[in-house]
């Protein structure tokens, strides 16, 4: 038996939960909460599922976190199917690594409508600031200077003295 099964099974066992119990609080399968209580971890596809099994066990039984996660990646680290997946000894990761976590920890359903709203308040405040500055330049500022002088007196026509010659030349 694990250390860490036997920990979540006393735990369980004193807040007199049955497996069932259990099993409906953390959405796992009966057979997978004994699985996790009695140290079978071979029967799990990856090491990410018993992490997240023992987590949401855990949390259910309001047991801390970081002991029961170090125990449980010694017991991984023992287990010939996990040993190189166990997390003991892993790499450091990148940047672009973390900014990721961090973005798969988001609620995008807070965050997306809190994005779209700082886009349009942006883009309302340079739009207004583009209408006020339309609106206030001179439109003849970018004529030349000269165009804005007075034009020279139009040519006079000649006026016919004589409106009865000026009729009859037609």
């Amino acid at each position: 038996m694990s250390k860490v099964g036997e920990q979540l099974r006393l735990a369980r066992e004193e807040q007199k939960l049955s497996v069932p119990q259990i099993a409906e609080i953390t959405k796992m399968r009966g057979d997978q909460v004994l699985a996790v209580e009695e140290g079978r971890l071979d029967s799990f596809a990856a090491p990410i599922y018993v992490r997240g099994f023992v987590r949401a066990y855990a949390d259910a039984l309001k047991l801390p976190w970081p002991p029961l996660q170090e125990a449980l990646n010694v017991e991984l680290g023992k287990s010939e199917k996990f040993k190189e997946a166990s997390g003991v000894g892993a790499p450091n990761r990148g940047v672009l690594d973390a900014v990721m976590l961090q973005l798969s920890k988001a609620n995008l359903m807070i965050i997306l409508p809190m994005v779209v709203i700082l886009g349009l308040l942006v883009g309302g405040y340079f739009a207004f600031r583009y209408w006020q500055g339309q609106s206030t330049a001179d439109p003849l500022s970018e004529l030349g200077s000269g165009l804005r002088q007075a034009a020279p007196p139009p040519e006079y026509l000649d006026i016919p003295t004589n409106p009865t010659n000026a009729l009859r030349k037609r």
